[in-house]
């Protein structure tokens, strides 16, 4: 059985070849030039899909890259750019009228792609981690743009061939007509094969501009069934297969878009739960420490002392009754460690003393999680004033640079080894998640101390308020 269009027309010409020599050529090399467009046909969608492909596997192996930098993915990366530029370079045959727009975004868009993944490879090398993220999120955003122009392209070239089906067509019958009018000896021969083979192929060739109209219209789930085994059937299958891509294309976006939605409200809500909870762990300990204090000096005295300390012990209350999420200014947070040391005078007096120099007018604009000073000088004094038999002294000074702002609480007490260091405490640990937390980055407090010489903890404070968290922002994911 024939199963090709070539084969078909040969068995028509074998049939005449005295009295069809002529027109036979002629129909040959008319279905030599239409299997030369059919081919370029494909070689357009596929050159498409290889490139929509390439531009994934080369924003996975940069990603890959980026996470463990090693020579062989360096390579990977060169010889996928490398084809990318290749196929980059063979655009030009989709050019036509109605597809030129879309055309020159579509490759503007690949070039940028390259573009921000070399960005971000050069910054990795650099060392700038920050911009590298920031390249590579770019050109995930543009990877997104490249595969909806190339459904965009994709349907242009199938409204483009429609007209190219249709013409196809039309010339079948015509070469009818003409083989009928120059032929009148052999007229029912020749109708008879001629009808045979034109129906053949041109039901195929409708089923297909069918198929490629309704794939034109966004309809991807009804596949094209050729009765035939030719190059029709090959074309069908080519289109069934592009259909399941762009389909399973689609299917993995909105899926992948669901799952970065889900990610970020559960890493938002994981933050905000932690964050909660840190702060309910460090206020109940300072407020039990204060009660008990009221209750021994309303024993001890009767003047007008306790009456102040009260006053001072009911701002820090009212002080705390504030949302940790949202923060307070560094000036609110200072006017509540002054009010803490007032209370640690009043316990210790001679034994203990205390100095703050803190009056830059820019702490007003600096955030910061409420009750986070507190634990850190109620620290100094448990761990390295208290067990001092002279007592000592805690200063608590600012530096305003630039970008951020220093806190420094200072001790002269009895200091910690390099095992105590390390281990460290649940408060001073809790501090540290929260500033964590809140300015989303990790280098916020670090500890330095002697045995017998004090220890000194360091705050730093970026002073930009976009880079905290607060009710009316969502942080970084």
């Amino acid at each position: 059985m024939i199963r090709t269009i070539r084969g078909k027309i040969l068995l028509l010409v074998s049939c005449i070849v005295l009295l069809y020599s002529l027109y036979g050529f002629t129909f040959f090399f008319i279905h030599q030039q239409q299997i030369k467009q059919y081919n370029e046909v494909l070689e357009r969608f596929l050159l498409l899909q290889r490139i929509s492909s390439q531009s994934e596997q080369l924003l996975q192996v940069s990603r890959s890259y980026l996470n463990t930098p090693d020579p062989a993915r360096k390579r990977r990366y060169e010889t996928i750019k490398k084809s990318l530029l290749e196929d980059y370079e063979k655009l030009h045959i989709f050019q036509h009228n109605s597809n030129q727009i879309h055309l020159i975004d579509y490759m503007n868009q690949m070039k940028e792609q390259m573009e921000l993944i070399h960005s971000a490879l050069l910054s990795h090398e650099h060392q700038l981690f920050a911009n590298a993220e920031d390249y590579y999120n770019r050109a995930t955003q543009v990877q997104h743009l490249l595969n909806e122009t190339t459904f965009t392209l994709i349907q242009a070239e199938l409204i483009e061939n429609k007209a190219y089906y249709a013409k196809m067509i039309q010339l079948s019958k015509q070469f009818q007509q003409d083989t009928l009018l120059g032929l009148l000896l052999a007229v029912c021969v020749l109708f008879f094969l001629a009808y045979l083979l034109a129906t053949n192929i041109t039901r195929s060739i409708r089923t297909l501009a069918t198929g490629a109209k309704r794939i034109a219209t966004g309809n991807y789930q009804s596949p094209i069934h050729v009765q035939t085994k030719d190059e029709t059937a090959f074309l069908a299958d080519t289109f069934n297969t592009m259909q399941e891509n762009i389909q399973a294309a689609f299917d993995k976006l909105k899926q992948r878009m669901h799952l970065e939605q889900e990610l970020q409200e559960y890493q938002l809500l994981a933050k905000e739960v932690e964050l909660d909870r840190l702060q309910s762990q460090i206020k109940p300990h300072f407020l039990f420490n204060t009660l008990n204090l009221l209750a021994k000096k309303a024993y001890l005295e009767h003047a007008h002392e306790t009456s102040d300390l009260v006053i001072t012990v009911a701002q820090l209350l009212r002080y705390q009754m504030q949302d940790p999420r949202s923060g307070v200014s560094l000036a609110q947070e200072m006017d509540m460690i002054r009010n803490y040391c007032a209370i640690l005078k009043a316990r210790f007096t001679h034994r203990l003393h205390i100095f703050i120099d803190a009056t830059e007018p820019v702490l007003q604009s600096i955030k910061i999680p409420s009750f986070t000073l507190q634990p850190l000088v109620e620290n100094a004094f448990q761990h390295g004033i208290e067990p001092k038999e002279t007592g000592g002294t805690i200063r608590i000074s600012i530096e305003v640079k630039t970008n951020d702002v220093y806190v420094y609480i200072r001790d002269d007490g009895l200091g910690m080894s390099m095992t105590q260091l390390e281990s460290g405490g649940m408060g001073i640990y809790n501090v540290k998640r929260r500033l964590q937390l809140f300015y989303q980055r990790q280098d916020v407090l670090q500890i330095t101390s002697q045995i017998n010489k004090g220890t000194t903890i360091k705050l730093s404070l970026p002073r930009e308020p976009s880079k905290v968290i607060t009710n009316d922002s969502n942080p970084s994911c």
